[in-house]
């Protein structure tokens, strides 16, 4: 179990973020059952901030409650919440891009970048985070806080999918790396409307391959 010093300051959020990496990274397994006591203890902080943490974790879809329990547990990976995650990741990066016009020059030379470390051999986890980068970069421009904090917390969800997929295949799937270049392609062309079809496509093909991956395993990985 990893461990670390905080702060007083932000301790809620700084407790979240260390039990959602957690979460992310498959330390905590799907229907893990989460204890606050455990958590404060390994923390070495009391145990409210770790229930305000477990709380907003709840809200935000990572913990579920079972019928009339008390405790949470983590959120089983699903087929069908990724194919509804990744679309809606799609709808808001275009909708994010309409906000803000085509990304100029210098930013797609920055995603091109990206493009070639991506192809590089790489940890799992920093695959994840660079094809991260090169979406938050993609919107880097808009300048709407509340899609910006909406897709965010959508990102987190599907940096799971993303590191779970990664680690049984081997690879991000297809349409996170065979795509990226169709997608330079058409950004260099500056139509929006291309850019936006383009973007929203490839996020639905990424949602539908996790998805077929989860169905057809043998069983639901438990991460």
């Amino acid at each position: 179990m990893r461990t670390r010093t905080f702060t007083r300051t932000l301790l809620r959020e700084q407790t979240r973020s260390w039990i959602l990496d957690g979460i992310v990274e498959g330390e905590f397994v799907g229907g893990e059952t989460m204890y606050e006591k455990e958590i404060a203890a390994e923390l070495r902080i009391s145990r409210t901030p770790v229930r305000e943490a477990l709380l907003v974790l709840e809200h935000e879809g990572h913990l579920l409650r079972r019928d009339g329990a008390k405790s949470l547990h983590v959120a089983e990976l699903s087929a069908e919440e990724a194919e509804s995650l990744y679309q809606v990741v799609g709808g808001l990066e275009a909708l994010g891009l309409r906000e803000c016009g085509p990304p100029p020059s210098s930013t797609v030379a920055a995603l091109e970048q990206i493009c070639g470390e991506l192809i590089e051999p790489q940890a799992e986890k920093k695959l994840v985070q660079l094809d991260l980068r090169w979406h938050r970069l993609l919107i880097r421009e808009c300048r709407n806080k509340t899609l910006a904090t909406i897709l965010a917390r959508t990102r987190e969800h599907i940096s799971r999918y993303d590191l779970a997929y990664l680690r049984a295949c081997g690879h991000l799937t297809p349409a996170a790396l065979d795509q990226k270049p169709t997608l330079l392609r058409v950004l260099r062309e500056a139509c929006l409307d291309v850019i936006v079809a383009e973007v929203e496509r490839t996020w639905m093909e990424r949602g539908r391959a996790i998805a077929e991956w989860l169905r057809c395993s043998d069983a639901t990985p438990r991460t």
